[in-house]
């Protein structure tokens, strides 16, 4: 597997075949080296890894290599499970890469790629890397043992969710539940594969199985007293029940959630649950009770990312209570924080539609430029709801065909979220 190491090197240092092998060899007999067609001797081994600056250890025999590492990447991988921290998931990664010249065994190989390719997708890095680690994965998935095949499928079903696939992942946690080795994880492994086998039920609208899904979790970190790890469980279920209508039950487990995080003095988590139940009192049609827990939401949250979701539930609130004039203020607050930042577009765009929507509808232009943004990032919801909006506001101003173009485009947008025409 040594060749496969020297070829990812190569090809993520830049280099091509003829430069890599001047001087040492062919090539073609590099092409075959890289492909594992030959077996070269360990000194031009070593002088391909020089020029590549890996430090390759060829004294070990393969199987002492992969018995050490594979006991070294199995505790690192369990302790970033526990953990569930960014800073030591990045610590790991690079070290992981700093000794990346000794995994050339092909069962260290594949074991090593696996686990970085995990590392990689918890925290979020670039996707063309995390892209180029999938391909040359799944270009060897026929060689892969019952563990290393089911850690990939794990990978392929964060790298799905994490790109609004969630079709596509639930299918990939699927697959991996029928891997799972048992004997080898155990119990967190489960614990851990059926969360986020339940996330990802939860973002495909499989509201009964996501709760399905979350009763082994549940009980396995209330067991193990891991309240942090059980909060967010509460979380996944109350808004599984929210969306299935029932309120009072996602109200019920979200106030839970919540005497827990205040017990325990969790604050890091608070504030998330403040804003599912301002959600839900919203939904109950308690608007006050959720501006209250909207405005604490707010008071506690830290990141410009989690502002925004509150600022726009505030909007949403003052909307339904007709209070235009404060939600003027709070729309010019969002969009003072959001305004010629590319990341935070569809803020920027929800915030002006609100203006346009409800306080003086005067740019059409804007209005198909937003609904085009939400086409084009498939946020299906998004399109739907404000396209009727638009094509009830124009129908009133007697503007008929242009009503009609928003009506086609928010029904267009619901009938591609449903697969057949029966289930609409």
């Amino acid at each position: 597997m040594i060749g496969k190491l020297i070829k990812s090197e190569r090809i993520k240092q830049g280099k091509k075949q003829n430069v890599l092998a001047k001087g040492i060899c062919s090539a073609s007999y590099l092409s075959k080296i890289e492909n594992n067609q030959v077996a070269p001797n360990s000194e031009i081994l070593q002088l391909l890894a020089n020029r590549l600056n890996l430090n390759l250890d060829l004294t070990k025999s393969d199987i002492e290599n992969h018995h050490v590492y594979h006991e070294e990447f199995f505790s690192i991988y369990k302790e970033v499970i526990q953990k569930r921290s960014a800073s030591y998931t990045k610590e790991m990664l690079s070290y992981l890469s700093d000794k990346r010249s000794n995994y050339f065994s092909k069962e260290t190989f594949f074991d090593f790629k696996i686990l970085q390719l995990y590392l990689l997708l918890n925290i979020g890095t670039n996707c063309d890397e995390i892209d180029s680690q999938i391909a040359v994965l799944s270009s060897n998935v026929q060689s892969f043992d019952h563990k290393q095949g089911y850690l990939f499928e794990k990978c392929l079903g964060i790298h799905c969710y994490n790109n609004n696939q969630f079709s596509r992942a639930c299918d990939a946690f699927d697959r991996a539940a029928q891997k799972l080795p048992f004997e080898h994880f155990g119990e967190i492994e489960k614990a851990d594969l059926s969360y986020i086998r339940s996330l990802a039920l939860l973002a495909n609208n499989q509201y009964l199985q996501c709760i399905e899904y979350l009763t082994y979790p549940t009980q396995y970190f209330m067991n193990k007293v891991n309240f942090s790890r059980l909060i967010e469980c509460l979380l996944i279920e109350g808004i599984a029940h929210q969306k299935l209508k029932s309120l009072e039950k996602a109200q019920e487990i979200y106030s839970k959630a919540l005497n827990l995080a205040e017990n325990l003095q969790y604050n890091n988590t608070i504030p998330a649950i403040y804003q599912n139940l301002g959600s839900v009192n919203s939904s109950l049609g308690n608007l006050e009770e959720a501006l209250d827990y909207y405005f604490k939401s707010y008071e506690m949250k830290v990141t410009l990312e989690k502002q925004l979701i509150t600022i726009f539930s505030i909007i949403q609130i003052y909307s339904k209570l007709e209070n235009y004039v404060t939600m003027e203020t709070w729309i010019d607050k969002g969009i003072s924080l959001v305004e010629n930042r590319e990341r935070y577009r569809s803020y920027n765009y929800h915030f002006k539609l609100y203006y346009q929507l409800f306080i003086q509808l005067d740019d059409l232009k804007f209005i198909h430029e937003a609904i085009s943004h939400f086409e084009n990032i498939k946020d299906a919801r998004h399109v739907y709801k404000y396209g009727i909006k638009v094509a009830e506001i124009l129908k009133q101003q007697q503007k008929y065909k242009l009503a009609t173009h928003y009506y086609e485009r928010a029904t267009f947008s619901k009938n591609q979220t449903v697969g057949y025409w029966e289930d609409l």
